[in-house]
């Protein structure tokens, strides 16, 4: 393989420090972090580098700084004069990142610039010398990368809409009394995932199945303090961890638990996909119900869909703002001792 030209003063980095740094998302068609380090090694032995010092990003995303690590310390290095090199080996434009603003990478490549250090693109097929033809190809790599970002999301998201609709599961938490199974390509049964685990294969899929009888009764009885013992989300969770029952997450019951079980749909046995959006690593936003996937009977029902919405309801009339002598009356019955709770009203 042809290596790029060095910098316009070739001599002037031989026996330089040098910086390395490498990155690889869950992506199975990047390069591994072995098969940079080798290159940018080989690299640094052939101009007579001496490497000092390894950033590195395992896992992680090029769409955004957050979240890597190895980039931000590279940064918050260069720009304390805490780096103690000249030269940064980066294997290709897209390792540096893959930001659908484009300017972003350029931005921070100018930091490391404005300090001095020079930052090198190994296996690019030209020098990053300054020059305008670097400058226009770099700018084209770094529109590729970023497009080759937003047209793998498309093509992901376009195939978990067509599971979606088969009913499989999409990814996240399965929820409390619930579990994940997964089935290989041809759909023979592999095995129960374990809270946290992940299904073995890329071309594995998972559906949901119920979990144990004692999870399922916590469930029904759930229902039950709810809607005909009126009790609250706070009260329920408090009577839940009274019984020391454990929750899905956590140690004890919060009143986000036993909201989360009383107005989701998939214990009624249907399962809804693209609620919200958050793709490119942009903040999530919620998508108009007409662009939800919802397959009914998507896995057995533990409550049925009367009492489900039953449930729906009764939420929405608690919630229902109170007009101002319901308001006192209630407070009232909070504060005043009994034989005070029959004062008219100002």
């Amino acid at each position: 393989m042809a290596h790029p030209p060095l910098l316009p003063n070739t001599a002037s980095i031989k026996g330089e420090h040098a910086a390395m740094y490498v990155r690889m998302s869950s992506n199975p068609q990047d390069h591994s972090i072995e098969h940079q380090c080798a290159r940018l090694q080989q690299f640094a032995n052939e101009h007579n580098l001496e490497i000092v010092k390894m950033y590195a990003d395992a896992g992680k995303s090029g769409l955004r700084i957050n979240g890597r690590d190895g980039l931000q310390e590279l940064i918050a290095d260069v720009q304390a004069l805490r780096a103690d090199f000249t030269i940064v080996l980066v294997y290709d434009v897209s390792r540096w990142g893959r930001f659908q603003d484009t300017d972003e990478g350029a931005y921070y490549e100018y930091i490391c610039r404005k300090a001095g250090i020079q930052v090198i693109y190994c296996a690019e097929p030209f020098a990053n010398d300054g020059s305008a033809i670097a400058s226009v190809l770099k700018g084209i790599k770094r529109t590729m990368a970023a497009e080759y970002s937003r047209e793998l999301s498309a093509r992901v998201f376009a195939a978990q809409c067509r599971f979606a609709a088969k009913g499989f599961k999409m990814g996240g938490l399965v929820g409390y009394g619930l579990r994940r199974i997964s089935y290989d390509r041809n759909g023979q049964l592999r095995r129960v995932l374990e809270s946290g685990e992940r299904k073995a294969s890329i071309t594995d899929r998972v559906r949901i199945a119920l979990g144990t009888p004692s999870e399922i009764a916590t469930i029904k009885q759930i229902y039950t303090w709810y809607l005909d013992e009126h009790c609250g989300d706070t009260e329920i969770a408090d009577r839940l961890n009274q019984k020391k029952i454990r929750p899905e997450r956590g140690d004890c019951w919060k009143p986000w638990h036993v909201k989360a079980i009383l107005t989701n749909e998939k214990y009624m046995g249907r399962i809804v996909f693209n609620r919200g959006t958050a793709k490119l690593s942009t903040n999530r936003t919620t998508n108009p119900q007409n662009e939800w996937i919802s397959v009914d009977e998507g896995l057995p029902q533990i409550i049925t869909s009367e009492v489900f919405q039953r449930a729906i309801d009764e939420r929405r009339r608690r919630m229902q703002p109170r007009d101002r002598t319901a308001m006192i009356v209630a407070l009232r019955a909070l504060i005043l001792p009994p034989y005070n709770r029959t004062q008219p009203v100002a």
